[in-house]
C-alpha cells in the first residue's frame, strides 16, 4: 500500500551521475558513480539487480547490489533512468 502525498517517507534520495555500460539485449550495467563534489568510485561487481518497490521513498525502482571501494552499497535506477542512493533522513 502506497503512502499518500502528505505522508513523508524515512529515507532521502541523492542523485549520482553514473557511468554505465549497455548490453546489445539493453542490460544496464553502473561501471562507476561520480557525486556532486566530483569524488568518484569504481564500481568492482554487480552481484545482484531487481525490480522492486521501495517502501522508504514510496516508488519503484531497479535496485542495483554492488561492492564500491570493497563495501556492499546499493545504487537505484528509476522509471525517469536517474540514478540515486537512499540516506537516512
Amino acid at each position: 500500500m502506497e503512502k499518500g502525498k502528505n505522508e513523508t517517507y524515512k529515507s532521502n534520495k541523492i542523485f549520482l551521475r553514473v557511468i554505465a555500460d549497455m548490453s546489445p539485449n539493453r542490460l544496464v550495467f553502473p561501471q562507476k558513480i561520480i557525486w556532486e563534489d566530483g569524488r568518484e568510485f569504481i564500481i568492482q561487481k554487480v552481484t545482484d539487480v531487481r525490480r522492486q518497490f521501495v517502501a522508504e521513498i514510496g516508488e519503484h525502482c531497479t535496485k542495483y547490489y554492488c561492492v564500491i571501494d570493497g563495501r556492499f552499497k546499493v545504487l537505484c535506477l528509476n522509471d525517469d533512468m536517474r540514478w540515486f542512493v537512499l540516506t537516512a533522513k
